[in-house]
C-alpha cells in the first residue's frame, strides 16, 4: 500500500484501477448501470408526489348577473267601462249605469327594463326586473274618450335555459309581478280625472341568447304580457281592463363570474 508525505496509507481514488482486463469492463458497466436506475429513480420521484397530491378545489363560480333590456309593446285592444259608480269595486262588478267605449285604442309604445339575476345551474335562471312603459294615448276615434297611460312593471322571473349550440342558447321562461298604473290628461269622458292603481300581473316569454364572451351574452325574446287593468279617479270614473300586449326584447345581461 503507498503511504502519503505524512505517512498516512493513501486510498486510491478509483476503485476501479484495481481491476484490469474483463472484470475491470464488467465493474465500469455495473456501476454505470447502478448509477443510471438512481439518477432515474430519483427524477422520477418529485413526480410521482405531485402525482399523489390532491387536484386543487375549482375556483369559486358567482352566479350573479346584470341585464338591461328595451323593446316595444304591441297593445291589443283593451275593454274599456265609463260612467263608473263612485263606490265601484271590481270584485263586485260593473253594475247599471256604465257603459262599455266603442272602438277604444290604445297606442303601442316602447319601454327599457333592468334587473338582477342568478344563473342556478346550466339549465335554471331567474331574476327581478323593473320596466317603465312610456306614455301612450287611449282614445276611441268619437272623441268620447281621451286620456294618457303610463305603466310601471315589476316581475318576478324564471327560465329554463334548453341548450347551448355554438354560443346560441334558446329558452322559454315566464313571471308574476305588479302593474303600476296613472291614467291622466283625461278630457274624456268630462266626469274621470286623473288617477293611478296598482293591479297583478304576468308574463310568459320565449328567447334566445348568444354568448359574445364569456360574460357578456346578447338576448332577443317575445313576451306576452298581461298588465291587469287601470283605473281613473273623479266621480264617474273609468276603468281600461284587458291590458294586454305582445312584446319584443332586445338587451344584453352580464355575469359576474
Amino acid at each position: 500500500m503507498l503511504e502519503s508525505a505524512v505517512g498516512m496509507p493513501r486510498v486510491e481514488a478509483d476503485c476501479c484501477q484495481r481491476f484490469t482486463g474483463v472484470d475491470g469492463i464488467m465493474l465500469r458497466l455495473i456501476i454505470g448501470a447502478l448509477l443510471t436506475a438512481a439518477l432515474a429513480t430519483a427524477s422520477a420521484v418529485p413526480a410521482m408526489a405531485v402525482d399523489l397530491l390532491p387536484p386543487p378545489e375549482p375556483a369559486a363560480v358567482g352566479c350573479f348577473y346584470a341585464r338591461l333590456d328595451g323593446g316595444g309593446a304591441f297593445y291589443n285592444r283593451p275593454t274599456v267601462f265609463r260612467n263608473l259608480p263612485q263606490d265601484y269595486d271590481l270584485e263586485r262588478g260593473f253594475g247599471s249605469g256604465t257603459g262599455e267605449a266603442l272602438n277604444e285604442e290604445l297606442d303601442d309604445t316602447g319601454f327599457i327594463e333592468g334587473g338582477l339575476g342568478c344563473q342556478v345551474n346550466d339549465l335554471l335562471r331567474v331574476d327581478a326586473t323593473a320596466g317603465y312603459r312610456f306614455r301612450q294615448s287611449l282614445t276611441d276615434g268619437n272623441d268620447t274618450l281621451n286620456a294618457e297611460l303610463q305603466t310601471v312593471t315589476v316581475f318576478a322571473n324564471a327560465y329554463w335555459d334548453i341548450t347551448n349550440y355554438g354560443g346560441f342558447t334558446p329558452y322559454v321562461g315566464g313571471g308574476v309581478g305588479a302593474a303600476f298604473h296613472r291614467l291622466s290628461d283625461i278630457t274624456a269622458p268630462l266626469d274621470a280625472s286623473d288617477g293611478d292603481n296598482t293591479s297583478f300581473a304576468w308574463n310568459v316569454t320565449a328567447g334566445i341568447s348568444y354568448d359574445l364572451s364569456p360574460e357578456l351574452k346578447i338576448d332577443v325574446s317575445y313576451r306576452y304580457t298581461d298588465l291587469g287593468s287601470a283605473i281613473s279617479g273623479g266621480s264617474v270614473p273609468l276603468d281600461v281592463d284587458d291590458l294586454t300586449a305582445n312584446e319584443i326584447k332586445i338587451g344584453l345581461r352580464y355575469y359576474f363570474w
